[in-house]
């Protein structure tokens, strides 16, 4: 019987608008060069028409495809708990219920942490099936096939979730702090009264915008 690998990636970690999206990919061994052979790779480094091309194909070859959407109220909660770990102990007990739901015999994820033991041992400890295999890498999504299609996955869903955003609540641009729309519309909010649930209230970005908003009021 053949090896039932799973490549874990997320999408939006890094954004202070939107959700944080994880995906968990599982295929058995021998389609793995089907995958490569239809160019997929880690999501960052592809068009979104190529990623959209691309992840139909991909769900076709999948065993299993497990996905967690996490608010953005969700994931500002975690940051308070820097204490418990923080963002990353978000992530390794989302990533450890999505595992158990696949039952793999390998799992690569790619590794929020630069730590990647120290990560490691946080998804083992909210696992119950001690006979997988854990392997997180810094950059696998960039070094293997298996976790460059999660990426995909996971990014194809966050485009999503945020244009349905764009829908309620206008153009915030990518919901990453490099984009100056999104940096628009948090300083927007800020100067009305209130951020919307949207918005990761707690992260640096928002500490940013509210001092420079205070200073044009001045």
């Amino acid at each position: 019987m053949s090896l039932l690998l799973c490549g874990v990636d997320e999408a939006g970690r890094g954004s202070v608008i939107g959700p944080l999206v994880i995906a968990a990919y599982a295929i058995h061994e021998e389609m793995i060069p089907k995958l490569v052979e239809l160019g997929v790779a880690d999501s960052k480094t592809l068009t979104p028409e190529q990623r959209l091309e691309l992840q139909p194909r991909i769900v076709t070859m999948a065993h299993s495809i497990q996905l967690e959407v996490i608010n953005a109220e969700s994931v500002n909660e975690m940051l308070k708990r820097r204490g418990r770990g923080g963002i990353n102990l978000l992530e390794a007990e989302r990533i450890a219920v999505l595992i158990s739901k696949i039952k793999p015999n390998r799992v690569i994820i790619d590794s929020p942490d630069r730590n990647t033991d120290r990560f490691s041992e946080y998804v083992r400890n909210k696992l119950q099936n001690d006979s997988v295999e854990i392997v997180c890498m810094a950059k696998a999504d960039a070094n293997n096939p298996v976790v460059a299609a999660a990426s995909i996955i996971a990014k194809v869903r966050r485009d999503a979730e945020i244009e349905k955003l764009h829908m309620e609540f206008g153009d915030f641009g990518s919901g990453y702090p490099s984009d100056p729309r999104t940096i628009h519309f948090i300083k927007e909010h800020l100067r009305r009264g209130g951020l919307p649930n949207i918005v990761r209230a707690d992260w640096e970005t928002v500490s940013k915008a509210k001092q420079f908003t205070l200073e044009e009021f001045d």
